[in-house]
């Protein structure tokens, strides 16, 4: 793996510590999941499709740092519990997305990146933990997880734990 991607990847990674989750956007389909994090930036066009659940905040701004959580596992879970996993229920009143919700305002404490598979745990206040788990391999099912960065820079966690900038 190209070490100096790995380390930008981490370096980016560091960046989101201190900072606050302030969205949780999970589809209603799968597992899909995306959190906002970070300043708040204006979109140069809202998002107008009236299908997306969305609040006219979630609508006009993008957070400085998105984690999209795709094909892979995750967990969520606090010192004494799991709250919600990527099987549960992802209706609007589902355990993923009451569970995942409970991110909302809460600040990143800690980063880390397991190498090889580029597992990612975000520690957030309130002893919270994010866990997810790449074990995507087929390239023709999707990618893993990827972490956008002032929406100029996508690190991408594809089939098999590669690691791309998209």
């Amino acid at each position: 793996m190209d070490e100096t991607l790995i380390k930008s990847f981490e370096a980016m990674i560091l960046g989101m510590i201190g900072k606050t989750c302030w969205s949780v956007q999970v589809s209603g389909v799968g597992s899909l999941a995306n959190l906002q994090i970070g300043e708040k930036i204006k979109r140069a066009q809202p998002l107008l499709h009236k299908d997306f659940q969305l609040s006219m905040e979630e609508r006009a701004y993008i957070g400085e740092y998105v984690v999209y959580l795709e094909e892979c596992p995750w967990r969520l879970e606090t010192a004494d519990a799991v709250v919600c996993t990527w099987m549960d229920e992802s209706t609007p009143d589902g355990r993923m997305v009451t569970g995942l919700k409970q991110l909302t305002g809460r600040q990143i404490e800690h980063t880390e990146i397991t190498s090889p598979a580029l597992d990612l745990v975000l520690r957030l206040t309130g002893h919270y933990v994010l866990r997810v788990f790449p074990d995507q391999v087929d390239p023709d099912e999707g990618d893993n997880y990827s972490i956008t960065h002032n929406e100029a820079t996508s690190y991408v966690i594809a089939a098999a734990s590669t690691l791309y900038i998209e």
